[in-house]
């Protein structure tokens, strides 16, 4: 690259002279400042002109050319490694740098290709001129790639006990192919399987012996465990709004239990699980001479009192607005404080949440109380529910058993007003078994649930209410996913007079059966649409994923709520897209409904309805 510094120096002095000439009509300027001013500020400006002339001039071509011929899994780890292709566009490379690049090449093709298993490769290289350059020709001839000949494993220490299950696990057998990172990976995944229940354990012999006239390579690790540790007393870091007995009541782990770190796992996740921390980690200290260490936790806080507020966009009920409030320790009882309100054209929400502190692991208890209004298809409902909840979670399942005080207030054309009331005992379980939960791509979830209500006992009318749903997701071709959906409901009752409308089933929409508008499927009374005592949906979608975070869907649906089990199907299929966005999986799809009397309909959603 040229001097900047000795350019600017030279078109600066260039223009300062400039006005010193005096030529044809060109008078100087004339000023009391120093000439030392002048050359300085043209200095400067030569110096950004120079710049800006070289940033906007083209980059410079490659000085030579190189092909390499093999096969190409190989050509393309060469092309990544080797240091002639990686100088190719150094601004200038001095013959004598080029010559030593060249005479360096075969060597490193030979290291890096050991990384593969060939130890007896061959090169060579040519020289030639293409489109006026040097061209340099590498010829590569891999040979045959090593193979695992004998493997010696040997475990020491107290985990010697269960080496057997150990060397089981090893994936390198005699016969396969050698690569140093199968080796290395090898050795690594052995060690953390040792380190679950013996965390002092460490690899103290590795060798990988390599026969290049028979090409085969003769592995050979040792561990020693070391003896078995045991935990000790609990340390708590990072503890400043809260009381050290959010976390102690929820404890699971205990002095002198042997170590397993799936347990302190699990301890983190419980501790997560609360809400009053932002990261909570779990971790070991040094052991002493008994072989005993402290546990230690770190916690980083969520602060007490935040507000949320938000706008968005659902294509079953428009528009809406959000806002947010939760206090972690309601005036300093631990107690959490969530109420909430969310605003539509057709729905109106509005809930007060308060979460008790958990005296166990997994278990907590809520007492809520909510008040909604909706006025979708003619049907004008308003509910109050007053209740209490006891929620445990454990190994991805959660079981909720709820007491729920139910007042209906239902509104339709050309009908006497209905109120209802129903004290409604129930029990629900969620079953997760999916990779994750915000873009699922693996896996199934089940919710299955039932509830019970008796008449005289504050409720009009006596019923038992059924309800399973699930979803499978199915990858296959490796960048596609099947996803099966699935949903029947059912209530047993002498009739439907009594019975919440709210706890009646009704469907349609962008989460249920597509082409159909939201909760548009359901008995028709003087033209409202209101819920029947059963439910069937059915779904199967098919993603193909084009990037990592963005696919094209088509989708076919099926579904309808009524008074009689044996009902007609309202069935719905279109095309769609999906994006993995940071707040969870994004769906906007085109679907026509064949009994809908409309042509398309659009649907936007973000998220599962789990």
């Amino acid at each position: 690259m040229p001097d900047l510094k000795k350019m600017s120096y030279l078109l600066s002095r260039l223009l300062y002279s400039g006005f010193k000439l005096k030529k044809n009509n060109f008078q100087p300027i004339r000023n009391t400042r120093s000439p030392e001013y002048f050359y300085s500020s043209w200095h400067w400006i030569a110096c950004l002109a120079i710049f800006f002339l070289l940033k906007s001039s083209p980059s410079q071509a490659d000085d030579y050319q190189v092909k390499i011929l093999a096969p190409k899994n190989i050509q393309v780890l060469l092309e990544h490694n080797l240091e002639l292709i990686s100088n190719k566009k150094a601004q200038s490379i001095p013959p004598d740098y080029l010559a030593l690049l060249i005479k360096k090449t075969p060597l490193q093709i030979k290291k890096i290709l050991s990384t593969q298993g060939y130890f007896n490769s061959k090169e060579s290289i040519k020289k030639s001129i293409q489109n006026h350059l040097p061209l340099f020709i590498i010829h590569v001839q891999i040979g045959p790639q090593a193979i695992i000949h004998r493997v010696h494993l040997l475990i020491l220490g107290n985990a010697s006990k269960s080496k057997t299950d150990y060397i089981h696990s090893w994936p390198l057998h005699s016969g396969k192919p050698f690569t140093v990172n199968a080796w290395a990976d090898a050795k690594s995944t052995l060690l953390s399987q040792i380190k679950e229940d013996y965390p002092l354990a460490k690899i103290t012999h590795s060798l990988a012996l390599v026969n290049p006239h028979n090409n085969t390579v003769d592995l050979s690790v040792t561990i020693n465990s070391g003896p078995k540790v045991f935990l000790g007393a609990l340390k708590i870091h990072g503890l400043k709004r809260y009381p050290d007995t959010i976390i102690k009541n929820i404890i699971t782990i205990y002095p002198h239990e042997p170590y397993n770190r799936s347990v302190l796992d699990r301890f983190s996740e419980k501790l997560s699980e609360t809400g009053y921390f932002d990261t909570a980690t779990v971790r070991i200290g040094t052991p002493n001479n008994q072989n005993i260490v402290p546990v230690e936790v770190h916690v980083i806080e969520h602060p007490r009192k935040k507000i949320n507020a938000s706008i968005g966009y659902n294509s079953d009920i428009g528009p809406q607005f959000n806002i947010n409030y939760l206090d972690l320790d309601l005036r300093h009882s631990t107690w959490q404080f969530n109420p909430s309100l969310n605003i539509a054209r057709q729905l109106q929400n509005y809930n007060l949440n308060f979460l008790l502190p958990r005296a166990q692991p997994g278990l907590s208890y809520a007492i809520t109380s909510a008040f909604s209004h909706s006025n979708i298809q003619n049907n004008d409902l308003k509910t109050l529910v007053l209740g209490g909840s006891r929620i445990q979670k454990n190994n991805g399942n959660e079981h909720i058993l709820s007491l729920q005080l139910y007042f209906d207030r239902q509104s339709l054309p050309y009908s006497p007003i209905l109120i209802s009331k129903t004290l409604y005992l129930s029990y629900l379980i969620h079953i997760f078994r999916i990779n994750n939960r915000l873009w699922p791509s693996r896996g199934y979830y089940i919710s299955m649930g039932a509830g019970i209500s008796q008449q005289g006992i504050i409720s009009d009318q006596s019923f038992i209410r059924e309800h399973i749903k699930g979803m499978w997701f199915i990858p296959f071709l490796t960048t596609n996913t099947l996803i099966l959906r699935g949903e029947i409901g059912a209530i047993e009752s002498r009739g439907s007079n009594g019975i919440p409308p709210t706890l009646l089933y009704i469907t349609g929409g962008g989460q249920s059966v597509r082409g159909y508008a939201y909760n548009s499927l359901g008995i028709n009374e003087n033209g409202a649409i209101v819920g029947g005592k059963f439910l069937t949906i059915a779904s199967a979608e098919a993603d193909h994923w084009f990037t990592p975070k963005w696919a094209g869907a088509v989708f076919y649906d099926a579904g309808n709520a009524s008074n009689r089990w044996h009902m007609p199907l309202k069935k719905g299929a279109g095309i769609g897209a999906r994006w993995r966005s940071p707040v969870g999986a994004v769906s906007i799809d085109i679907a026509h409904g064949f009994e809908s009397g409309s042509s398309y309909r659009f649907n936007l959603s973000v998220g599962y309805s789990f």
